[in-house]
């Protein structure tokens, strides 16, 4: 609760976008890893389309960040690799990307995967990987 962390709630999955949205009202910024989950080989893992359904619901612009750098198994193993200094640390901030569906189209599963693919290859492109999927 002090860092404003939305967690996942194993029970039902999907009231995580209701609550990313009630923060995004509230004023408050929300950080999305799409992935969802750590990957310790360096490289891109097909991603989720909660940012795509936040983006569009919400018209919150979504600022595309890439990371180049020490990974991890477990968060402990990156943060130790990312202070033992294992590699160098690449972050790079993108330019905005705004989408809305603005009520009149429908938000389908196609827009959704569109949505998604438009922002990891952006992510994709300023960590200096590509995106496969």
């Amino acid at each position: 609760n002090y860092l404003g962390m939305v967690l996942v709630p194993h029970a039902d999955k999907s009231r995580v976008v209701e609550n990313c949205l009630v923060k995004l009202r509230e004023g408050f910024p929300v950080v999305i890893f799409p992935e969802g989950k750590r990957n310790p080989e360096g490289t891109m893992s097909e991603a989720r389309t909660g940012v795509a359904r936040l983006a569009l619901l919400s018209g919150v612009p979504v600022i595309p960040i890439g990371y180049r750098g020490p990974t991890g198994r477990t968060m402990v193993e990156a943060a130790r690799n990312v202070l033992m200094r294992t590699k160098e640390l690449h972050i790079r901030v993108g330019v905005p990307l705004t989408f809305s569906a603005n009520g009149s189209t429908p938000i389908t599963k196609e827009l959704l995967t569109e949505t998604t693919r438009t922002i990891m290859h952006a992510v994709a492109s300023l960590a200096g990987t590509t995106y496969p999927f």
